[in-house]
């Protein structure tokens, strides 16, 4: 879990077509020592910006691969699909339990279909299962993604030990799940947990997604949210004051959900959970003004910046 990372990468000539391949120490090594015995599962993370992948061997990621989401949906199948095959190259069949996906959107794991997923439309009414079924006749499982990095905290993370606990993911939108008694929760529909859609106003139908997503930042300003944390690293008062917005979002919708469900913990996750020190201090306060129950206002929030959670709680789909 804390292993050193040596990384490259290859800029394709393609728009959108950068990727990344992140080795877990020494693939070499790796190969040398590995055990003939050993078991390994291989886990992807889909999200609106990028692909993740990762073969684990029970206690880690050995290996790691990203790549930019495509557009399309043909597109975005070689994507997957190429994916998967690094992670699984010179691994006998027999040594791979299976391939885990977790996609952002509302699953159908007993299909292994993508029902809905309004940030990555191409993927929508894709049989994900199916896909990973014909390249690689092996066991193949599908979830949600944030149900996926909540999996990956408990076990191996920030709520590892907590039986009743929430995951909130802050990127292209927010995602979230739930866990009760140590059970992830799925609904009746598989939809449990999605709390980026919970309207936070009214008057304007904004959603949580809208108010503490990127989507939130990119609305307030004219440039990519990397180039906007730049800036308020620097002190920009507007770039400050941006972060300090969403963060008092984020921390009412998170107060609504400690009012409701009464968790041990909340873990934050995402690419927004880098931006930590811009958006805690406005969204603890925001927090306390929401919350009525005296104890439940020492409710723990983490931020947790693992980038390979969702892929790791995918491959634990197998544990």
């Amino acid at each position: 879990w804390n292993g050193g990372i040596v990384k490259k990468y290859t800029a394709g000539r393609k728009s959108g077509a950068r990727q990344k391949n992140f080795l877990i120490g020494s693939e070499r090594k790796f190969m040398k020592t590995r055990a003939k015995n050993k078991k390994y599962s291989v886990g992807i993370d889909i999200g609106g910006t990028k692909i993740l992948g990762v073969l684990f061997d029970g206690r880690k990621a050995v290996r790691q691969k990203t790549v930019a989401t495509p557009k399309s949906r043909k597109e975005f199948v070689s994507a997957l699909l190429g994916v998967a095959d690094e992670m699984a190259k010179d691994i006998p069949r027999r040594a791979l339990i299976g391939i885990g996906a977790g996609a952002a959107g509302i699953s159908d794991p007993k299909r292994q279909k993508m029902v809905l997923s309004p940030n990555i439309p191409a993927i929508n009414g894709l049989k994900i299962g199916e896909l990973f079924n014909r390249r690689f006749h092996l066991k193949t499982r599908l979830d949600n993604d944030a149900r996926c990095f909540l999996r990956a905290e408990m076990g191996l993370g920030k709520a590892k030990k907590r039986k009743n606990t929430i995951g909130v993911t802050l990127g292209t939108g927010v995602g979230g799940a739930v866990a009760v008694g140590g059970k992830i929760i799925f609904g009746a529909d598989f939809s449990a947990g999605e709390m980026g859609h919970m309207v936070l106003n009214a008057a304007t139908g904004e959603t949580f997604e809208d108010l503490a997503s990127e989507k939130f930042l990119k609305r307030r300003f004219r440039g990519e949210p990397a180039d906007l944390e730049i800036l308020a690293a620097k002190g920009d008062r507007r770039a400050r004051a941006i972060y300090e917005a969403l963060g008092k979002n984020l921390g009412v919708g998170l107060g609504n959900l400690i009012n409701a469900l009464n968790p041990e913990t909340i873990i934050v996750g995402g690419g927004l959970a880098k931006s930590r020190k811009l958006i805690e201090p406005a969204m603890k306060k925001a927090v306390q003004g929401v919350v009525k129950n005296p104890l439940a206002k020492k409710t723990k929030i983490f931020f947790s910046t693992r980038r390979e959670s969702a892929a790791l709680g995918a491959a634990l789909l197998f544990a």
